[in-house]
């Protein structure tokens, strides 16, 4: 590839670059990004390739990182709402109009205060099951939970099996994995 189809800016390929070039800063907020997707690469491993396919899969992870901002975000509305914060403050915050904000997250921010206000055993999988419908779904795949209806003072809602044989074997695979000799 000659100079004229190299690449000149920041890039993926640097780690986690500071600047822009010249001396150029990054700002905090894309430097953690960059990091972020860094350390997911880390943690969940892809085994090197063509360029092209290497920057689609920080596509990919990039794309992960946001549904998990999301998520971060609709928990942080709820908490701040929930201690007295008002619309107007949080989209002051988040830099947005308050009738955005409210309109895309207030049904999901009373969903999740209800769900932390709850004292039920079931509170971390309904809170998953709000905030990482994937995950959740997941979790239902691989037999470890088993969402069933259910009737609770009249009205419909999931009551949700766990598995502990499934939930031990699979703690047990990651155990494996993590120990010495299951790396040979």
């Amino acid at each position: 590839m000659g100079e004229r189809y190299r690449w000149k800016g920041p890039s993926h390929f640097d780690g986690t670059p500071e600047t822009f070039g010249d001396g150029l800063e990054l700002a905090p907020a894309v430097r953690v990004l960059r990091e972020a997707v860094i350390k997911l690469r880390e943690i969940v491993p892809r085994p090197p390739g063509d360029p092209a396919e290497e920057l689609l899969d920080a596509l990919a992870r990039l794309t992960a990182i946001e549904k998990a901002v999301a998520a971060e975000r609709t928990l942080l509305l709820a908490e701040a709402n929930y201690h007295g914060a008002t619309w107007q403050q949080m989209a002051q915050a988040c830099r947005v109009r308050r009738q955005s904000l409210h309109k895309r997250y207030v049904e999901r921010v009373t969903r999740v205060i209800g769900i932390c206000s709850d004292s039920s055993s079931e509170k971390p999988l309904r809170l998953i099951m709000e905030l990482y419908p994937n995950t959740f779904n997941r979790l239902v795949e691989l037999g470890l939970i088993n969402p069933e209806p259910s009737t609770t003072d009249g009205r419909p809602q999931l009551v949700f099996r766990r598995h502990t044989h499934a939930i031990a074997l699979a703690q047990q695979q990651v155990s494996s994995k993590n120990s010495p000799e299951g790396n040979d």
